[in-house]
């Protein structure tokens, strides 16, 4: 009978030293379920992006993601903002990250050319962690900006992890699994930075060789339409909460960015130059001015952002390839009319 007295004083003591040795933060031990993971839109389509459009960064830092399997997902509850990317590889290697960066760069603000905070995965810091931080020197439309001031630290071993892609999520762009790397974010940090769950925001993500930006691959980037732009590779805005995001003309940008940039949100080309609002905004021309339009192509005739199959950084409709195919194929035929 002593003994089990013992046992159970000395049970309750490692119980209490147990305790007393846990972070005072609880970790991100609890993921979302598969069907609290929300889609990522760019430009009105699935997030994207093809598979070894950079040199250089392949296998757990080369994006991968279509229609069917989308490359970005989000995902909420009460204290924290969860974000998902699917890679072309194991972002691990035994127990530990690959010495690589996974982020997400959030614009709060209404000018999606420039983000306002990093979430980061960062798989280069000994010991690993997940890092948030403050894009306080801002440079326009830069994906690579380095955001200088570090707001929290998290351990990677709570609030990131590496899962294959399976199930509902299925994907083998290479032939061979694809993962997913995931991340959590506290909303205790986030809200005195202006992101909390009703408010709507953009994010642009991708894969990174530093610990402070995205300077590989960046989804929703096709790697042959030259340099990423911020303002082109962003998601459309999406509230954590799953609320709705008001884009009364339905041009592709919420009212409120609308305001901040100055177009009209109950008319879709503000500027009467026959080209979306939303769609100048990818393609780096000025919704306001009549004489900045997308260089190249002709005027999208109202489609907008969501005209091109591929979504973000894509071409008007000159540049699509089914149509040069219909053309092809008409003048093909009328020739032939012509000798018979």
């Amino acid at each position: 009978m002593r003994n089990e007295k013992n046992l159970r004083s000395s049970l309750a003591a490692l119980g209490i030293l147990a305790f007393a040795l846990a972070p005072s933060v609880a970790g991100a031990q609890v993921w979302p379920e598969d069907d609290e993971w929300r889609v990522l839109y760019c430009g009105g389509v699935p997030a994207f992006d093809p598979r070894q459009d950079e040199p250089g960064a392949n296998g757990e830092r080369d994006v991968v993601g279509d229609a069917s399997s989308p490359a970005l997902y989000v995902a909420a509850d009460a204290d924290y903002l969860y974000f998902r990317m699917r890679v072309d590889a194991d972002p691990t290697s035994g127990t530990e990250l690959r010495p690589f960066g996974w982020a997400v760069e959030m614009d709060s603000d209404g000018d999606r050319r420039t983000y306002e905070v990093l979430g980061q995965v960062d798989g280069i810091a000994n010991p690993e962690e997940v890092v948030l931080a403050r894009n306080t020197a801002q440079r326009i439309d830069d994906p690579a900006d380095p955001a200088e001031e570090t707001i929290a630290t998290y351990d990677a071993a709570t609030h990131a992890r590496a899962v294959r892609a399976e199930g509902r999520f299925d994907s083998s762009f290479g032939g061979d699994p694809d993962y997913f790397i995931d991340w959590a974010l506290p909303f205790v940090d986030l809200e005195p930075e202006g992101i909390s769950p009703l408010v709507a925001l953009v994010f642009a993500m991708g894969t990174s060789s530093s610990a402070t930006a995205i300077d590989a691959d960046l989804a929703c980037h096709d790697g042959a339409s030259g340099p990423p732009r911020l303002g082109a590779i962003g998601t459309d805005p999406v509230r954590p909460d799953g609320g709705s995001v008001p884009d009364t003309d339905g041009d592709g940008l919420s009212d409120d960015e609308e305001v901040v940039i100055g177009t009209d949100p109950n008319d879709r080309d503000s500027d009467g130059d026959g080209y979306d609002d939303g769609e100048e905004v990818r393609r780096g021309s000025d919704p306001t001015d009549p004489n900045s339009v997308p260089g190249g192509n002709p005027p999208s005739g109202g489609v907008g952002i969501r005209g091109g199959p591929a979504g973000c950084a894509i071409g008007g409709p000159s540049t699509q390839p089914w149509l040069l195919l219909a053309v092809a194929g008409l003048a093909l035929t009328a020739l032939r009319r012509r000798r018979g």
